[in-house]
């Protein structure tokens, strides 16, 4: 794991100590640096470029703020830790993450940090968006891909069902497909371990697989007829089903003829539920 590097600046030997402490909780954070002047923080900083800069305003040569304002791209996150409240609002002007006043206590000081490691994600998330531009790409090419290379068979249904995870391009096989259920302005395709979103609809999908196992319950839920474990008759034509994951969906009234086709295909066939 890369570590978080971080500088401490303050003039004071008793504040370093206390910042040092606090961060022994953090293993993802490692401590490169410690300044007692401004000028050096300005000099480490730039040569450094930490993520996280724990910053005085009070100290001899350039204070805290003029610091900040000679720092270099790009800027570490900046967290003030002063006992004069007055800088805090040219602090936050300054786009610092907090602004700790001294003495405060480990609450205080983990309230902070939590902050600043989330914003570290995001900027890190935002470092990532060429790599995701590219996977987007990808995806519509795979996606397109997968109409014209003939997945499906020749009435148009389709034995792979492509969806993007995050930042991952995931392509499921409709057999490992336990159940489809809309969810929105998509539908959650469930595996035996997983769920996907994907945008669609529920009519796009039952058409999608119509020559696959793929049997209509509820207005809202597209089931494998072949993951089915259990049934349990409810009232009203309605049932309770048991999928091989686990997962539980009901039947409506509604589409009771698919299911009075399904059991009775089954009886035909003297398959066991």
């Amino acid at each position: 794991m890369t570590k978080i590097q971080t500088i401490i600046a303050d003039d004071e030997a008793l504040s370093r100590d206390v910042l040092r402490a606090y961060l022994r909780s953090y293993p993802q954070v490692e401590i490169i640096r410690e300044c007692a002047d401004g000028e050096d923080t300005i000099h480490q900083t730039n040569a450094l470029h930490p993520g996280i800069l724990f910053l005085d305003v009070q100290m001899p040569e350039a204070n805290g703020l003029e610091v900040v304002r000679q720092l270099q791209a790009p800027v570490p996150l900046v967290l003030f830790v002063t006992a004069y409240d007055q800088y805090a609002l040219l602090a936050f002007e300054l786009n610092a993450t907090d602004y700790l006043l001294k003495p405060f206590d480990r609450e205080r000081f983990d309230q902070a940090m939590q902050k600043a490691l989330g914003q570290l994600e995001l900027l890190k998330a935002a470092d990532f968006q060429q790599r995701i531009q590219v996977l987007v790409d990808d995806y519509q090419f795979l996606k397109q891909s997968f109409i014209n290379q003939g997945f499906g068979d020749k009435n148009g249904s389709f034995d792979k069902i492509i969806v993007k995870d995050r930042d991952r391009i995931v392509i499921i096989p409709v057999e490992d497909v336990e159940c489809i259920e809309a969810e929105g302005d998509y539908v959650s395709i469930y595996t035996n371990n997983n769920k996907y979103l994907l945008h669609s609809t529920m009519k796009a999908m039952e058409k999608r697989l119509q020559s696959a196992s793929f049997m209509r319950i509820h207005r809202s839920v597209l089931v494998n007829v072949n993951k089915i474990k259990e049934l349990q008759a409810h009232f009203n034509s309605e049932y309770y089903i048991k999928l091989q994951n686990g997962r539980k969906v009901k039947s409506s009234r509604t589409y009771k003829e698919n299911m009075m086709r399904f059991l009775n295909s089954r009886v035909n066939s003297r398959e066991d539920l």
